[in-house]
């Protein structure tokens, strides 16, 4: 957590499985994806190679 400089809630409007939105030092941002509410999605269920 001591390399990001601020945090937010996710966007209004996001997915269900946005989490928290994190800015670094430099000024990237970072999306936290919670990845047990993504793997209950349909769509990324059926995605295939």
């Amino acid at each position: 957590m001591e390399a990001f400089t601020s945090s937010s809630v996710a966007p209004e409007g996001s997915p269900d499985y946005f989490g928290s939105g994190y800015t670094d030092a430099s000024g990237a941002y970072w999306q936290e994806i919670n990845l047990q509410a993504l793997s209950q999605q349909q769509q990324f269920l059926s995605i295939s190679a």
